[in-house]
């Protein structure tokens, strides 16, 4: 049996439901792209997400709690957590983004701040966080990954790309590495 299985609701609406119970629901399309409108484990307990002219405006939590989104340009520009009456109660997280569309930072509580950096062309290139832990990523003429660098030296890893074999072997930060044969 597959992990995960689309099946079709009464009204038309797709869902995915996995071996585990896990839900995703979709009711609509904005064009060719589903909107999730629904998520629910195997216990009933459901976190809805509710949409105006395709845009996500609020996620209803299992509790009765809400999250305001407040987006700018179809980009998600303030998460606040409010009461079931939309009494705000704290900013979540607030987003910025470059003149291209990119994200360039989160700001969030304390550990969940970051700020990120791309190449020319759009390739997330660098993450840091407030504390200078930081990742850096290298890419090919391909635009595929080739390196990651991190703080202090951990999770340094890479991959190496045999395109006439279809093989990709990965270097793994801690030692070793494991190639995987790709199909055709």
């Amino acid at each position: 049996m597959p992990q995960w299985r689309l099946h079709r609701g009464e009204h038309g609406d797709l869902f995915l439901k996995n071996k585990n119970g896990l839900e995703y629901h979709f009711e609509y399309a904005v064009g060719t792209t589903l909107r999730l409108t629904k998520q629910q484990d195997a216990y009933g307990n459901a976190t809805q997400f509710v949409y105006d002219r395709g845009c996500l405006k609020w996620v209803v939590l299992c509790d009765g709690r809400l999250i305001q989104v407040e987006t700018q340009r179809n980009r998600i520009q303030t998460l606040t957590l409010c009461e079931a009456d939309k009494t705000p109660t704290v900013v979540l997280a607030r987003y910025s983004y470059d003149k291209n569309g990119f994200l360039l930072s989160v700001r969030a509580d304390a550990g969940r701040s970051f700020d990120y950096q791309y190449s020319k062309e759009g390739y997330l290139t660098r993450w840091n966080d407030l504390s200078q832990t930081w990742v850096e990523h290298d890419y090919d003429d391909k635009g595929r990954s080739i390196a990651t660098r991190c703080s202090g030296g951990y999770w340094d890893d890479g991959i190496t790309y045999d395109d006439e074999n279809h093989i990709h072997y990965y270097h793994r930060a801690f030692g070793g590495t494991q190639a995987l044969h790709l199909d055709d």
